[in-house]
């Protein structure tokens, strides 16, 4: 461009994702010890070609309850998946425990 003129593109905002399933997954015999407990989230993507993501932010929440204190605490572990597939697996999960799912698309 012109003198004092620059162009750049924005980088477009991805889809935002809904939470439509989460189900248990059974693992095969002798598998699940090592992974914990594992359930899969299941998403409907409300995309275009414009605004398709290349991948997912996935936020587990684990709210724990502190007998001690007499009061819940909330633990959070982030990951991103490698790509956009719309079933993802969660590992490492207590049996029994109280979890919150979030997530958001991703690009560039």
């Amino acid at each position: 461009g012109e003198d004092g003129e620059a162009e750049y593109e924005l980088p477009r905002v991805p889809e935002r994702p809904t939470i439509v399933n989460v189900t248990d997954v059974e693992l095969e015999t002798g598998k699940g010890a090592a992974l914990g407990q594992v359930v899969q989230i299941e998403l409907r993507a409300h995309s275009t070609s414009d605004n398709a993501s290349e991948r997912y932010l996935v936020r587990v929440l684990h709210v724990v309850h502190d007998t001690t204190a007499r009061s819940s605490v909330t633990r959070q572990r982030d990951f991103q998946t490698a790509g956009a597939a719309l079933k993802i697996p969660v590992y490492d999960l207590a049996a029994g425990g109280r979890y919150l799912f979030q997530v958001a698309g991703v690009n560039g």
